[in-house]
């Protein structure tokens, strides 16, 4: 037999909330298997509306819409006062601080591929240093279409093809001007999707730090309203 259950509402913040249910007491008497009729779960928020689709993270941070999550460590993605083009901020993943292994995501704001074409591009610029040749810290950009229940890879790279100057065994914390270089990730696949979300996923090689500045997504892409979650892992 199966019976439904109403919960009470709950409002929600931006970015990933993680769930746990559990039966307590069945006909009135404790649930002696109470650990195995637990259910857990994680779901995503995707945030407010905001002007546009183009960040340099001039202002708070996360910016508008974002959000980070960066599991056990304090160390992952964070803001940073350089930045590319002659700017002053960034948001930077402190690998040379996070064990190995360790994986952190900043996700951008859900966003609508309705009117998008399939030559839309993102662009980005990247500063990086190895620690040493060995070290391969990587990021990669992901997408989601069906609110982070499943993820594909559109971008991905690590060790000396991410890298944008010779390795350094002191903490990477100062780009020069010439070590950023503009990264484009094809998002085309993505048009016609209306819920759409993007996220910079780094994973630690306990290599060196990463930065990155000026992120951008022409206008035919727009960002969508938060919305209420249901149960259900769909927004």
């Amino acid at each position: 037999a199966s019976t439904n259950v109403n919960l009470n509402a709950t409002t929600l913040g931006a970015g990933r909330s993680n769930y746990e249910f559990k039966i307590l007491t069945m006909n009135g008497q404790p649930h002696l298997s109470a650990v195995r009729s637990t259910v857990t779960g994680s779901l995503f928020l995707g945030g407010a509306v905001v002007n546009n689709v183009t960040n340099s993270f001039a202002g708070s941070f996360p910016p508008t819409g974002f959000a980070i999550n960066n599991g056990s460590n304090t160390n992952g993605w964070a803001l940073s006062t350089v930045g590319a083009n002659g700017t002053t901020r960034s948001a930077r993943i402190n690998f040379y601080d996070i064990g190995a292994g360790e994986t952190d995501d900043m996700y951008l704001p859900r966003m609508d591929f309705s009117q998008a074409g399939t030559n839309t591009e993102l662009t980005f610029y990247v500063a990086h240093a190895q620690y040493t040749a060995a070290t391969a810290d990587k990021l990669m950009v992901q997408a989601s279409t069906d609110c982070g229940a499943t993820w594909t890879t559109l971008f991905d790279k690590s060790g000396a093809p991410l890298s944008t100057r010779a390795p350094m065994s002191g903490a990477y914390s100062n780009p020069a001007a010439a070590e950023w270089r503009m990264e484009t990730v094809q998002v085309g696949s993505l048009a016609g999707q209306s819920s759409v979300v993007l996220r910079f996923r780094g994973v630690s090689g306990y290599g060196n730090n990463l930065f990155i500045d000026e992120i951008s997504l022409p206008a035919t892409v727009s960002v969508l309203e938060a919305s209420a979650l249901p149960l259900k892992v769909y927004p």
